[in-house]
């Protein structure tokens, strides 16, 4: 069995606008039209050479770990995901935090501001996006 580091999902440049199009509710024929593959199967396939797959549900594509890979991470295989689709949302030009949160399932931007703190990301004001943190913080 391959390893959980062999199978961890590869966010490039085109996964991110494949990602972030279908959470502004584009399609994957769409898509696919879009990025210049013949149908949303060849687009089925260069996500899963990115380590992602389908999911019927979320209508969108996650993390393809092995069974026993998700076993052994839990839950956070499925805020990886959205962490992901969020910082990348940020990074589109005239981004609003209000909309990222109606169109991800949040109530509103105070309570994605919170899923993203509890996962270990701060706002950063210079960049306009989320970075994670690492080691201790102090308040003042």
């Amino acid at each position: 069995m391959e390893s959980f580091s062999a199978q961890k999902p590869i966010y490039d440049e085109r996964v991110k606008q494949i990602l972030r199009g279908l959470v502004e509710g584009k399609t994957r024929d769409q898509l696919a039209e879009e990025l210049g593959h013949s149908s949303y199967k060849t687009l089925d396939i260069y996500m899963k050479r990115k380590n992602f797959k389908w999911d019927r549900d979320k209508k969108n594509y996650v993390p393809a770990y092995s069974r026993l890979d998700r076993h052994d991470i839990g839950v956070s295989s499925v805020s990886t995901s959205k962490v992901a689709t969020i910082i990348s949302l940020f990074q589109k030009e005239g981004a609003d935090a209000k909309t990222i949160a109606k169109r991800l399932g949040f109530a509103d931007h105070r309570e994605l501001a919170t899923y993203m703190k509890m996962r270990g990301y701060q706002w950063s004001s210079e960049k306009g996006n989320y970075f994670k943190m690492y080691g201790v913080f102090m308040a003042d």
